[in-house]
């Protein structure tokens, strides 16, 4: 493990981890030292080991000059994960909100829709199902379906595995008044049914 490359990949800067590494192997060492064995601009260096202070991985001690020490890794970087993760749960919580007030504002808004839309769609694989399930829920007047050949005769198909719950939202649909119109063979509608009804009956 590259020790200096994994120190950034937690969030430290070039020169914090190139401060933190000689601080941590001289056991000590002062800012006089540390910027220039670390390789850190002299107008840099207080600045940086203030970061690694307020990040809990170095203390001061009171000398003079003061001399800066590593703290046990152990703890500290313990507690480096903690405060991180309290961050970033503090984050996803404003982020939540703010997404949320932002889908509450948009709703608000009076979009000019045209007077019909015609929509293509063409999905393969597990985009399918979900591609369905949008344009059930979108769906205002009406819905017209054309399951190819191809699909019909393979019943171990996307579409097949997930009638259950495609048949939910055809259900939500016309309940808003939305029409269904298919155009399918007489096996896959009685494979649908079939399907359909076994499934309803165990829910």
């Amino acid at each position: 493990m590259h020790i200096e490359k994994s120190l950034r990949d937690i969030g430290l800067k070039k020169y914090e981890a190139a401060a933190y590494l000689n601080i941590f192997k001289k056991g000590g060492a002062e800012a006089s030292t540390i910027y220039k064995e670390a390789k850190i601009p002299f107008g840099k260096i207080y600045e940086t080991l203030g970061t690694l202070e307020s990040k809990g991985l170095i203390e001061i001690q009171n000398t003079r000059p003061k001399r800066y020490e590593a703290k046990k890794p152990k703890f500290a970087f313990n507690s480096f994960f903690n405060k991180k993760k309290e961050h970033m749960e503090i984050d996803m919580h404003r982020t939540r909100v703010l997404t949320t007030q932002i889908g509450e504002e948009l709703d608000k808004i009076d979009v000019k829709h045209r007077n019909e839309k015609i929509l293509w769609i063409t999905a393969i694989g597990d985009e399918t199902v979900e591609l369905n399930k949008h344009n059930y829920e979108e769906a205002k007047k009406e819905i017209c379906l054309f399951i190819c050949s191809e699909y019909q005769q393979n019943h171990s198909n996307p579409i097949h595995e997930n009638i259950p719950t495609i048949t939910i939202e055809v259900i939500k649909a016309t309940l808003r008044g939305v029409k269904i119109k298919a155009l399918l063979s007489e096996s896959f509608a009685r494979t649908h049914v079939r399907l359909s009804e076994k499934y309803l009956k165990s829910a």
